[in-house]
């Protein structure tokens, strides 16, 4: 039963709807992760903050050339994302829900 859900999940990620727009909300923590498993779409923006660190992650202008062939890595990037910022807008106007069920405990208290 588990191994048809994994199968599933994993065809919804490569064929399921249309990507519209992919965003960052605020809260991002730079951990960099987004842009290691999808360079085509985010990187960190070149601009410091007051302490001398990045400012946050970003979509690339131009990064929706890639949401089709990047899907995957783009809902790899969403779902590991562990402040949950990293959000999908479908075609239909639904937005994906990583994050939101149940948050990673790996640096949320950070």
């Amino acid at each position: 039963m588990i191994s048809i859900w994994i199968r599933a999940k994993s065809w919804f990620r490569r064929f399921g709807k249309p990507i519209r727009r992919v965003y960052i909300e605020q809260g991002c923590m730079i951990c960099n992760a987004c842009a290691t498993i999808c360079p085509e779409v985010f990187y960190l923006s070149p601009e410091k903050n007051a302490e001398g660190g990045w400012e946050s992650a970003i979509v690339k202008d131009g990064a929706g050339k890639y949401y089709a062939s990047k899907r995957k890595e783009i809902h790899d990037a969403a779902e590991g994302c562990c402040v949950a910022v990293i959000k999908i807008e479908y075609s239909d106007g639904s937005r994906s829900k990583f994050g939101e069920e149940a948050p990673h405990s790996c640096c949320s208290s950070k």
